[in-house]
């Protein structure tokens, strides 16, 4: 039948026509012309490698290793000014030290704008880089309202495949750090691809996937550490699973997430003594790697062991006739609002990851602090991405979208270069509670506007909760 169409919420009309403000007189400033490059370092061999790193390519995003034993680094930022590789060994991850950092110079080739799709990315290739090697960058940018470039942190590559984060387990805290924060929230980092002729890699045993049709799946809702731990663990429950008659299983999120976010040394459970902890998962710091904590191997040989012991699991549920599929969060992430962690989508590129309003907040639609902006292409991409990477990398079966209603939401494409236009003030003022609209009228009248804006709110058809149209 053909779905009654929904009703388009109307737009609201002004009362009188709006006067732009006039602009503020400046005074003259002499720039200082840059010299070109000059704060860039020379890009020489490293510690971790042999040979001098070149431009490379700047597909596919994240790390790879090459048939020469090359990796090569891509990193997509659309607001970005400057990109640094910073890498570790294992051993300095460990004590917090950078073993090497390499700048992209992005007048020699180490920065590409791809016309099809206007994005910009920044790449290089290290030539015979060692396995044993973790990596961030540092990303530089506009200080304009809501961009989150830090350039004295090190962020997590959005596409990181590896991830440590050097905690020793499951509830565990970072004993060399010196406060809670640091504790609880340690230095992330990803590590690099296997050697291309490591002999290292996952054996799948021919076992496939039953590939039920959807009507015929009976679905067990579970959570790893609800059902036994770890992934190892799990597999030991497989059998009386099959046996009541389940044939696909739905885990609860396992991507990358801090347990730990909300633990505090002065609220420690009275009678463990342990930490208090997220246990459902819900608050993703990565979309491509399985949760190193629920893994009994940990972060062995760079976080790559973790990733096998998902893959076991996986592999096992199949060889039982029991399919998998993943319930996934693609509506927010671990980052918290404007005054949250800078982890890595935040330092990336945040206002193009995030949904933010002109001044700079961040929108809620999720109800977490932060609002993915799903339908921005760089967004969107990583979201595709993601998905086809569990499919082929991990063989999941399929996905539950956690708050999907998140991935139909307009995209925000604000890049905070210039002070928001009066209509953007405008617009928020009308769908606003009362001390928001307080807070707007006095920035509009900090702006210079010459006439008040009305608005009929009776042709206001918006709910609290419904989306803030872009104008």
């Amino acid at each position: 039948p053909t779905p009654t169409p929904t009703p388009t919420p109307k737009t609201p009309t002004l009362a009188r026509k709006m006067k732009k403000p006039a602009a503020p007189a400046t005074p003259s400033i002499t720039k200082k012309k840059k010299k070109k490059s000059s704060k860039l370092r020379p890009i020489t061999e490293t510690s971790l490698n042999e040979g001098q790193p070149t431009c490379g390519q700047p597909s596919p995003l994240g790390a790879t290793r090459l048939e020469n034993e090359s990796v090569n680094f891509a990193l997509r930022t659309q607001n970005a000014t400057s990109v640094t590789l910073v890498l570790y060994s294992e051993e300095d991850f460990k004590n917090g030290k950078i073993t090497a950092e390499i700048d992209l110079d992005p007048e020699s080739g180490f920065r590409t704008e791809r016309t099809k799709d206007e994005a910009v990315i920044w790449h290089v290739e290290v030539p015979n880089l060692s396995e044993k090697c973790l990596y961030g960058y540092r990303v530089n940018g506009p200080k304009f309202s809501g961009h989150g470039f830090d350039f004295n942190k090190v962020v997590l590559d959005p596409y990181a495949k590896h991830v440590c984060c050097n905690r020793e387990g499951y509830g565990k805290t970072n004993k060399l750090a010196e406060t809670d924060l640091e504790r609880n929230w340690p230095q992330y980092a990803s590590g690099v691809p296997a050697l291309y002729s490591s002999e290292n890699t996952f054996n799948w045993e021919g076992v496939e996937s039953p590939k039920y049709d959807l009507a015929d799946l009976t679905i067990y809702e579970g959570h790893v550490r609800g059902i036994g731990r770890t992934y190892e663990d799990m597999i030991e429950k497989l059998p009386y699973l099959k046996s009541i008659g389940v044939n696909c299983i739905e885990l609860l999120p396992i991507h990358e997430f801090n347990e730990l976010e909300y633990s505090d040394e002065n609220k420690r459970n009275p009678e463990s003594g342990e930490l208090r902890r997220n246990f459902w998962g819900y608050s993703t710091v990565n979309f491509f790697t399985p949760m190193t904590k629920y893994a009994k191997v940990g972060e062995a040989d760079c976080g790559r062991k973790s990733n096998d012991e998902f893959k076991k699991l996986v592999r096992e549920c199949h060889r039982n006739d029991i399919e998998v599929i993943l319930d996934v969060v693609f509506n927010h992430t671990a980052e918290g609002n404007e005054k949250g962690l800078t982890l890595s989508f935040r330092g990336v590129d945040n206002r193009t990851f995030y949904m933010t309003a002109p001044t700079g907040e961040f929108y809620n639609y999720s109800g977490c602090g932060n609002t993915l902006n799903c339908n921005h292409p760089m967004v969107a991409d990583l979201i595709v991405d993601s998905l086809k990477h569990f499919v082929e990398e991990y063989h999941v079966d399929g996905f539950r979208f956690d708050l999907a209603s998140i991935l139909t939401r307009e995209a925000s494409y604000y890049k905070g270069e210039e002070e928001p236009a009066v209509e953007e003030f405008s617009l928020l003022a009308s769908t606003q509670p009362n001390s928001v609209n307080d807070n707007l009228a006095s920035s509009i009248a900090e702006n210079g506007m010459q006439e008040e804006v009305l608005y009929d709110q009776e042709e206001v058809l918006f709910d609290e909760e419904e989306v803030l149209y872009d104008q």
